[in-house]
């Protein structure tokens, strides 16, 4: 008697709780997602990828895919930029350091770059950033005097993030 009580008031019961399952069934995806591919400044564990996902916030998703000491013609060679940021919104390409460092004219780098930028679809948003070291004002950078400390990281962050949100 007491179990079909206890029954009867739940059933009277259970239409005036509201259950929320729409989150818990379908997942929060992200607005934009920024593909950072390019040299070391933007590996997948690097300090730049990590405080721009924290800049830039949950409305995006910013994964890394850069190669430690990989020029613009190293890019062109593997044949594989496009595929690397396969589903990107914006690509933010960090290439040239490398080049430089190498003694690569500009015009050649230049023109790498954009072989690249035309392998992307034509919908993906592109930001070619410059390297650590020609930002003015100074970042803060490592021994090496180029690559970023967290610092640094989070310095380029705040200074990177307006430009990608306004693409």
């Amino acid at each position: 008697m007491i179990t079909r009580f206890c029954l009867a008031a739940l059933s009277c019961l259970l239409p005036l709780t509201q259950i929320d399952t729409t989150a818990a069934q379908y997942p929060q995806f992200p607005k934009l997602v920024v593909c950072a591919i390019g040299d070391s400044h933007v590996t997948p564990r690097s300090a730049l990828v990590r405080e721009l996902q924290r800049e830039l916030g949950s409305d995006y998703r910013v994964t890394g895919h850069g190669r430690r000491g990989w020029t613009t013609d190293r890019w062109i060679r593997a044949g594989d930029f496009a595929a690397e940021c396969t589903g990107a919104d914006i690509v933010l390409i960090s290439l040239q350091g490398n080049d430089r460092a190498r003694g690569i004219p500009w015009h050649t780098i230049e023109a790498n770059i954009h072989t690249l930028i035309a392998s992307l679809p034509p919908s993906v948003r592109t930001l070619w950033i410059t390297r650590p070291s020609d930002v003015v004002p100074r970042l803060h950078l490592g021994r090496d005097g180029i690559h970023l400390t967290l610092r640094g990281a989070k310095e380029y962050a705040q200074i990177l993030s307006p430009i990608i949100i306004g693409l």
